[in-house]
């Protein structure tokens, strides 16, 4: 389903149980919770792309792994940027500008 797993990265235990994760099957968590490097993630339709970005973001900012200025993402459409706003807004619970 995702690319770019590595079932051998470790990950970090301390935040393994997180209420970010909870809501993640077990392929959407092994994505989310990759090391902190670039990470490229193919799925089909309906697969919850857009739920592993946005978890991913809010987990690696969570986890002390990144900075706010240190991540970026792409989208192909002003919708989908601020869908994921809104998604990383009420994860992280802090206002973010768009």
């Amino acid at each position: 389903m995702f690319s770019s797993l590595n079932p051998n990265s470790p990950t970090p235990t301390t935040f393994t149980d997180s209420a970010l994760l909870a809501h993640l099957n077990p392929e959407q968590r092994a994505a989310v919770t990759l090391p902190s490097e670039h990470a490229l993630i193919l799925a089909g339709a309906g697969s919850g792309k857009t739920r592993v970005l946005t978890t991913r973001i809010a987990w690696l900012l969570q986890t002390g792994q990144a900075s706010s200025g240190g991540i970026m993402a792409v989208t192909f459409t002003n919708k989908a940027a601020k869908e994921m706003m809104t998604r990383l807004s009420s994860m992280l619970f802090v206002p973010t500008e768009y």
